[in-house]
């Protein structure tokens, strides 16, 4: 690799950001994918450097590279938000416990990422998909509950009559 830096030649306040690399042994000028399409916009720095580099090495091609921050099974949580982990726990056999634990986490002034890792923790494996499906699912077995014990003699499709025209 070159150790001229391509970003902003002449530079000597600070010292400057590299955006693309000359790799002399394949010839290949080397930046990441974020930097060629930032390259894209006309006066940017990195359309600057890019044009420097390609000045400076007419003969070279050019190597987009991805990001080596992507972690490949990492997993996320959207949608998990407090109120979602309130209800899920409140349809947990030891609730009252968990329930506890959280409100100590809320008199304490916890974090919202303090109380998701204790969260996932507490629920190896969780999935949010199946959390909200196991949330409805309690919510009908509870309200079909209600309904056998106001209605015991009811049909179990609660079917509405039809309307009789007069």
């Amino acid at each position: 690799m070159s150790s001229k830096n391509v970003a902003a030649a002449g530079s000597t306040t600070a010292p400057a950001t590299v955006y693309f690399t000359f790799d002399h042994i394949q010839k290949k000028i080397v930046g990441s994918e974020y930097h060629f399409k930032k390259a894209g916009i006309p006066d940017s720095p990195q359309y600057k450097a890019l044009m420097s580099a390609v000045e400076s090495q007419p003969t070279y091609a050019l190597l987009s590279v991805a990001s080596k921050r992507k972690v490949e099974n990492k997993r996320t949580y959207a949608g998990l938000n407090a109120p979602l982990m309130e209800k899920y726990i409140a349809i947990q056999p030891n609730s009252e416990k968990l329930q506890a634990e959280l409100e100590k986490m809320n008199t304490d002034k916890a974090h919202f990422s303090a109380k998701k890792s204790w969260f996932i923790d507490a629920f190896p494996g969780f999935d949010v998909r199946r959390a909200e499906a196991e949330i409805r699912e309690h919510k009908l077995s509870t309200y079909k509950g209600i309904v056998r014990k106001v209605m015991p003699k009811a049909k179990a499709s609660l079917e509405i009559p039809k309307a009789v025209n007069q």
